[in-house]
């Protein structure tokens, strides 16, 4: 099911089959469970009709442990919500699907239960050792920033990147998910770009991505030309906040004096420009101003990925010491559930330590105010071509040099 293409066409045709209104129907897009569930519908008919359950796959390990399955509400926050009776449309009627495939919810800091007896090694030592229910690895990953706490933005960056802001009480944003993190609630949601996008540069300037923390210092360490290109940064289409699998990257205003470090910082300058548009959304949702942002993940150990984050969004950017604040948060969360912090904030204040702030620069402000103008810009212009060439691959093997046999959704699948 991870063919986003198809499911978007799936969820197309789910849509136009619901008579009725629902509060969830407007978040249907290629990306949402119910998508991906049409989609098996059509595809693997059998499949689908032996389908007892949806759930993660942290919740399929914690079951192989102990035997119980359950998972919790932030995880299951869309099948949930669409699976709540709400308005006049019945969602889950329109695919012949029982509610009982929603697993029971518990709070992500719950214990599960314990680890089983007479597992195979190594997991027979395990035996009788706790499990907690945990949740999704952003809302882990924000706790293990210092950022699961009101008025404080996140920026979780992996292959792709997940961007939001944290408030006390729910808010609504053109493209933006709205997801209850359990007496706080998250506005934002994941990208399609992030690491992933400059190990894409990279691969393509040097052959490999081969360590890819060195080889993007030593791009951005050379000088830059003084007129700077704008990156769309939509190689695998974008989730927030446009939903659209069919959004294609481009380079604009490249010229012949440009370098392999003019590229460099236009990918991370497009990455930035997404942050601050999601940004700029959810801080008009609110009404409020986001104090910071905490940044984590694999760009963030690059310093001038950090300022021009910092520069570009307006705002402080912090990175902890963690490099990998997802397993942090994880042990937070285990702490928290088996006693040891009364809270998650509890657990934030003891276990969180800074390594580097970056406040924006002034100087700085006017000219990326005018860049992300023009990204902007380019966006809107650049989005019907992008739409016409992912449509063009599907009939494009008469073209020299491709290969038919090749084509085979390999496009789609990357959407």
């Amino acid at each position: 099911m991870g063919n986003r293409a198809r499911s978007e066409g799936a969820a197309a045709r789910f849509r136009a089959r619901v008579e009725g209104e629902h509060p969830e129907l407007e978040r249907v897009n290629a990306f949402h469970p119910l998508a991906r569930l049409a989609f098996l519908k059509e595809e693997e008919e059998a499949g689908f009709r032996a389908l007892a359950m949806v759930v993660e796959p942290k919740d399929y390990l914690n079951f192989r442990l102990t035997g119980r399955l359950a998972s919790d509400p932030v995880s299951m926050a869309r099948l949930a919500a669409a699976a709540k009776p709400q308005g006049t449309a019945d969602l889950f009627a329109v695919l012949g699907l029982p509610r009982s495939i929603v697993p029971p919810l518990l709070e992500p800091w719950e214990v599960l239960a314990p680890v089983a007896a007479g597992l195979p090694a190594p997991f027979d030592r395990l035996a009788g050792v706790p499990v907690l229910v945990s949740s999704s690895d952003t809302w882990v990953a924000a706790a293990g920033l210092g950022a699961m706490r009101a008025g404080f933005g996140y920026n979780i960056s992996g292959t792709t990147e997940v961007f939001g802001v944290v408030g006390e009480t729910p808010s609504f944003a053109e493209g933006l998910l709205t997801v209850d993190w359990r007496g706080l609630h998250q506005l934002g949601g994941p990208s399609q770009t992030g690491a992933d996008t400059m190990s894409w540069l990279v691969e393509l300037l040097r052959g490999d991505a081969a360590g890819l923390s060195e080889a993007v210092a030593s791009l951005l360490a050379a000088p830059r030309h003084p007129q700077p290109v704008i990156f769309l940064p939509y190689l695998q289409g974008e989730r927030v906040p446009y939903w659209d699998p069919s959004l294609r990257g481009a380079f604009i205003g490249l010229n012949r004096a440009h370098k392999p470090v003019d590229l460099a910082y236009a990918v991370i300058e497009g990455v930035a420009f997404l942050n601050r548009l999601v940004l700029e959304r959810a801080e008009a949702a609110t009404g409020e101003r986001v104090s910071e942002i905490r940044f984590g993940g694999g760009a963030a150990v690059n310093p001038v990925w950090r300022q021009v984050k910092a520069d570009i969004c307006g705002r402080p950017v912090v990175a902890g010491e963690a490099r990998e604040p997802g397993l942090l948060g994880a042990a937070m969360l285990a702490f928290t559930g088996t006693g040891r912090f009364p809270d998650l904030a509890a657990a934030q204040e003891a276990m969180v330590r800074i390594a580097a702030r970056h406040v924006p620069d002034p100087k700085r402000r006017a000219v990326y105010d005018a860049l992300y103008a023009l990204f902007r810009d380019a966006e809107a212009s650049v989005a019907p071509v992008s739409r016409g060439l992912a449509g063009l691959a599907r009939r494009a093997g008469a073209l020299p040099g491709v290969n038919a046999s090749s084509l085979s959704d390999n496009e789609e699948h990357r959407s």
